[in-house]
């Protein structure tokens, strides 16, 4: 009995992990959870995305209420000679395309890494052995949420002993990590009415990050006196500290690279060093989004993957002008960046934008004791606010109380009262891609 369990309990798991090659299911916001429901229509569109062709989806339909029109009246012969026609074609379709299915070895290759709305190259290795012929083998045409390949690799025919190299590319319509499916070769041969294929190999997991706003300049007022532009630029390169020591990443000056800790350990590695005359910042976005009844269903909330630009814009800034960005507070929770690679930072930062949500229950930002004593560490603190309510007005308050000097930004579609202290934008501004502050 125990064994029975176990195995409907594994069934029940699997079901609700959902098809395993297909990738990360998408819950839609409307829904808001994984329903029973919800569960079968993912796994009855992966059997009809993978076994049918959009000619056989509408043939079957049409086919079916052939059927049952014949059923409901045997005596209409030139209908029912149709309709068992087109049952035969489809079991003979079935079978070829059994039979020819392409038995090749697939992999496929890609960046792990891509902007949002950006295309990135796809690399296909194609190889097979296989004594059956196949003919008309198209490679990932399965389609998934979020994304979608811009042209379908084809080969026309794979004969005997075959090895080919294809590429495409792809675009993510949104940010976000994404799981995709495991590439997939598959033959509608010889009617197009029903596909089989075989799965390859190939990294899946794409961190998709949001493409930062141009910003030109971003007026920090506590960034003046012995932290202005002018008198750290010139002194730029001397007063460096060591610090430690780590693994080479892009972006790190070669001249601190150890060469002594290279040749014992085969891998590239650099002093981190700590320049005390670079003015350090931090950032606390609010991911409090205010929704209507028309939007509160919508999946992808523009004005708000426009603030996660805005914070991106921030980060490139930043890193341009060599600031070094120490943390970054969201969802009352700090993360702190360490070193003065700015390049690796603005990376990290990427990643962190990547995992971010809008939270549309309107909840008060809660600053701790820790994360208050954090913040003080830095030059200044940026603040980008989407809602003014009391209790955001009481958060400034109390940070320059706390004596932190910061700039505010707040974003919306109109300016509320009383909010002088904050430098408004229009979310309308931040489409354009590119603004001052």
């Amino acid at each position: 009995m125990s064994k029975i369990l176990n195995a409907l309990k594994q069934l029940r798991s699997s079901f609700y992990r959902g098809p395993k090659n297909m990738g990360k299911m998408v819950i839609l916001k409307i829904i808001g959870y994984q329903t029973v429901t919800l569960t079968a229509m993912h796994w009855f569109n992966y059997f009809i995305n993978k076994q049918l062709t959009f000619t056989g989806r509408i043939l079957i339909l049409i086919g079916a209420m052939m059927v049952t029109y014949c059923l409901l009246d045997p005596l209409v012969l030139p209908m029912s000679y149709f309709a068992f026609g087109l049952i035969i074609l489809y079991i003979i379709n079935i079978i070829s395309a059994f039979v020819f299915k392409p038995g090749v070895k697939l992999e496929r290759n890609l960046p792990e890494r891509a902007v949002c709305g950006s295309s990135i190259s796809v690399q296909y290795h194609i190889s097979s052995d296989k004594f059956l012929p196949s003919w008309d083998v198209k490679i990932d045409t399965l389609a998934y949420p979020g994304c979608y390949f811009t042209q379908t690799p084809v080969i026309s025919g794979i004969y005997g002993k075959f090895e080919q190299h294809l590429q495409s590319n792809i675009v993510f319509k949104k940010r976000g990590v994404f799981i995709i499916p495991k590439p997939y070769a598959e033959s509608s041969f010889p009617f197009g009415l029903c596909k089989w294929g075989n799965w390859g190999e190939g990294n899946r997991e794409i961190r998709v990050s949001p493409k930062p706003l141009e910003i030109n300049e971003i007026q920090l007022s506590f960034l003046s006196g012995e932290n202005d532009v002018s008198s750290y630029e010139a002194t730029y390169g001397t007063g460096l500290e060591f610090a430690s020591c780590r693994e080479f990443r892009f972006g790190d000056n070669p001249r601190h690279i150890h060469w002594p800790s290279w040749a014992r350990s085969m891998t590239p590695i650099v002093r981190e060093m700590c320049d005390e005359g670079r003015p350090s910042i931090s950032i606390l976005f609010d991911t409090a989004f205010k929704v209507n009844f028309f939007t509160k269903y919508l999946d992808v909330q523009e004005n708000f993957e426009n603030s996660i630009s805005l914070l991106a814009g921030i980060s490139l800034y930043l890193k341009n002008k060599n600031y070094s960005l120490r943390h970054i507070v969201a969802d009352n929770e700090i993360k702190s960046f360490s070193g003065n690679n700015t390049g690796a930072i603005h990376e990290e930062v990427l990643d962190f934008c990547c995992d971010l949500e809008e939270n549309r229950k309107i909840e008060p930002i809660e600053i701790s004791p820790y994360i208050l004593k954090e913040l003080s560490t830095s030059k200044g603190l940026i603040l980008i606010l989407q809602i003014w309510d009391p209790n955001r007005k009481e958060v400034v308050e109390k940070l320059i109380k706390y004596g932190i000097p910061l700039k505010v930004i707040l974003l919306g579609n109109k300016r509320p009262l009383n909010s002088e202290i904050c430098q408004f934008v229009k979310y309308s501004d931040l489409v354009t891609g590119r603004i001052n502050l």
